[in-house]
Parts: structure tokens; sequence; C-alpha cells
């Protein structure tokens, strides 16, 4: 919210939140993109592979993308949920947001 404010995104009429740009604000993108930056290659490889698959993937599903086994791309992808950007959710993987994904 504060980076919406700092950005003119949203600003506040009252106590209502008037959205004025629908552009992810410049604050909240760099910080997700120095939370990326800090991932392997191989993690953002994977999380962008994921990316197109939904705001879900089965691991295995990514795995045969990749040609690699299932625990791999799960070891992969570990440090990504220990950040914060995917969950676990049943047998699949989750972005956490749309604006990680």
């Amino acid at each position: 919210m504060r980076c919406a404010l700092e950005d003119n995104s949203i600003s506040l009429d009252g106590d209502q939140a008037v959205l004025r740009s629908t552009q992810v604000p410049r604050g909240l993108r760099v910080l997700l993109e120095r939370r990326l930056a800090t991932l392997p290659a191989g993690t953002a490889e994977c999380l962008e592979l994921g990316s197109v698959l939904g705001d879900s993937f089965a691991p295995d599903l990514l795995a045969d993308l990749k040609g690699a086994s299932t625990s791999r791309i799960l070891g992969t992808l570990k440090q990504a949920i220990q950040v914060g950007i995917l969950s676990e959710r049943g047998d699949a993987l989750a972005f956490r947001h749309d604006v990680l994904r």
C-alpha cells in the first residue's frame, strides 16, 4: 500500500482508496526484482517456466518440461518457497501473488 501511495498509483479520498494506475508500483517492482535476483539462475529459470503454466503448477509437469526429475525440480524451487515466492498447495506449487508470477 505504501508503495502504491508513494507512486501515486492510488490516492486516499477520506476513508476510500481510489485507484489511479493499474501498473505495479515502482517501489514494489524494485522490491520483487531484488528478491528474485537473490535466487540462483536455475531457480529463476524454473520460476519463469512455471509462470507460463499458471498461478499454480505440478512440479512433475515442470520436471517433464525441463527434462529433469521431480525431486531435482523441488530442490531447485525450495529456495523460492523459503523466500515466499511460491507456496505449497496440495501436490502443486503456487505463486503467492500474481505480481510475482
